[in-house]
């Protein structure tokens, strides 16, 4: 299983199948499932479907937001949800990932894991993963993990063209390390080792990074539409179209922004 995990005994027992808009949803043993308007719910059974039904309509406006603002094309898709009473019965069934792991999104079942209580920021960074790898399912690291702490971040009470803001502790290591985030070719990571946690750390900053430099050049507009007419395309060719000056360009651009970092920056050339 391949799964992205929201961090700050694992469920293979016996699986049903039901189809649901051409992907197959295996029902585990102990399990029931409910349809919402927004999405489909697999919950244990013994949980109150009532308060299944007030946590996830309460948090599904920012879903939303978000699915609209960044992933136009999906607003009939219906994601597959997975959700634990709360979090502590989630780290019980999710003891094959790393232990700060809050939540995480399943690649082999496109379905996300989480707790009904967990946070809107957990909600919108593992369903910026979900919605990503449905638009290209070959997206490399840098861009899931930087676009979903992107959007993790996110204020979507604010108006599109609006300020965002970094993560904090991204912007710590940029005000403390900028060195390390420095790149001398755009060789960006395309992969991460969870069993290497120092590396995977740095490798995490180094994407969120570069992804907020995007927003903040509005580029990342750019990157989310030639994503979706190509989905198999490498991200950056939207905004270099692979000609080395341009790459060089950009490069630079980003060096120049870890020297003077802005934290909070509306997107460049925005239209609402």
């Amino acid at each position: 299983m391949r799964s992205y995990f929201y961090s700050s005994a694992t469920l293979i027992l016996c699986a049903l199948l039901a189809s649901c808009r051409g992907y197959d949803i295996r029902l585990f043993q102990g399990w029931d499932r409910l349809e919402l308007d927004c999405c489909y719910v697999q919950y244990q059974e013994g949980m109150d479907t009532s308060k299944i039904r007030a946590a996830i309509e309460w948090k599904w406006p920012t879903v939303k937001a978000i699915q609209e603002r960044f992933f136009p094309q999906l607003k009939d898709f219906k994601p597959l949800i997975v959700v634990y009473p709360d979090q502590e019965s989630y780290n019980r069934s999710s003891k094959h990932l790393p232990d700060n792991a809050l939540a995480h999104y399943d690649r082999s079942r496109k379905a996300i894991h989480v707790s009904v209580d967990a946070s809107d920021a957990v909600w919108r960074h593992e369903m910026s993963h979900l919605y990503l790898d449905e638009v290209s399912s070959t997206a490399p690291f840098w861009f899931q993990e930087g676009l979903a702490r992107f959007l993790q971040n996110y204020n979507t009470q604010k108006p599109t063209c609006s300020p965002q803001a970094i993560l904090p502790e991204f912007k710590t290591w940029v005000e403390k390390n900028p060195e390390s985030l420095a790149l001398e070719t755009l060789d960006l990571p395309t992969s991460v080792d969870f069993m290497d946690p120092t590396g995977t750390v740095e490798k995490t900053v180094l994407s969120g990074v570069f992804v907020y430099f995007l927003w903040t050049r509005g580029d990342l507009t750019k990157v989310m539409r030639g994503l979706s007419d190509s989905p198999r395309s490498d991200p950056l060719f939207h905004i270099t179209y692979g000609e080395r000056g341009a790459m060089n360009k950009l490069r630079l651009d980003y060096i120049s922004y870890l020297e003077r970092p802005v934290f909070n920056a509306a997107p460049a050339n925005c239209s609402p």
